[in-house]
């Protein structure tokens, strides 16, 4: 979008060209009909030079107003779509969550079925890392996202023998001092924390908990899907479909 430098150097000469040539009409024009001096052709010369000049100024910083407002409105218009792709995904994803994808005929084991879950949720809300922890009888740990990220080992060590029966999210206020005190100012100036319990019958089961970015805020729409792969991961346990018996 934004024109580059010889394109505006061009451009500016251009306008400078096109004055000076006016004007120099002009002055001929005014010598051969009105007798105008000669002499005074020069200092006429050098005002039109300066004239054309600052209106090329003004032209060229028009333009580039013009421009960097076209630039947001494209990047509005950009991000805009970004959302509502994303938006649309995640309603996909979620239709396609329903009680057969609990069917365990197909020699799934209910673990493999919770880590399925879990991904998905995952490839919904692309966190750094996210970790799903459920206690006996079910005994899984399953981990996903950067093994290899230094500042991570540490909140990740902490986070897999935290208390994960209440929900804490470390942009919330009331939660921001819990996290400052497991970590410290300079883990969370880069990353965000979420930890959700994950229950079955009222009964804490274990916890799941995410690592983002700290630009990635997450908004209300992704608590509630958060909300939804943890209800479905306690009802892969519970729900005892077999749907061998329809095919």
């Amino acid at each position: 979008m934004k024109l580059r430098y010889k394109s505006k150097a061009f451009l500016k000469g251009l306008i400078v060209f096109i004055a000076v040539s006016f004007f120099m009409l002009s002055q001929i024009v005014s010598v051969i009909f009105y007798n105008k001096p000669a002499q005074s052709l020069l200092v006429d010369f050098v005002l039109a030079i300066i004239g054309s000049i600052i209106i090329a100024e003004i032209v060229l910083n028009l333009i580039g107003k013009k421009e960097k407002q076209l630039d947001k409105e494209v990047e509005q218009l950009i991000d805009a779509y970004q959302y509502i792709g994303n938006v649309n995904r995640k309603i996909d994803s979620l239709l396609e969550m329903d009680i057969s994808y609990l069917d365990h005929s197909k020699n799934h084991s209910k673990n493999e079925t919770a880590m399925d879950i879990f991904r998905r949720l995952a490839s919904l809300l692309s966190p750094e890392y996210g970790c799903l922890n459920l206690t006996e009888p079910f005994n899984l740990k399953y981990c996903i996202g950067t093994k290899n990220n230094n500042e991570l080992g540490r909140p990740v060590e902490i986070l897999k023998n935290v208390n994960g029966s209440t929900f804490k999210y470390s942009e919330r206020t009331e939660d921001q001092e819990y996290f400052k005190e497991q970590f410290g100012d300079n883990v969370l100036k880069k990353y965000s924390f979420l930890i959700k319990p994950v229950y079955m019958h009222d009964k804490d089961i274990g916890f799941m908990f995410l690592i983002f970015r700290k630009n990635q805020r997450l908004e209300e729409r992704d608590f509630n899907i958060i909300k939804i792969f943890s209800f479905y991961i306690a009802l892969n346990y519970t729900f005892k479909p077999d749907f061998s018996m329809l095919k």
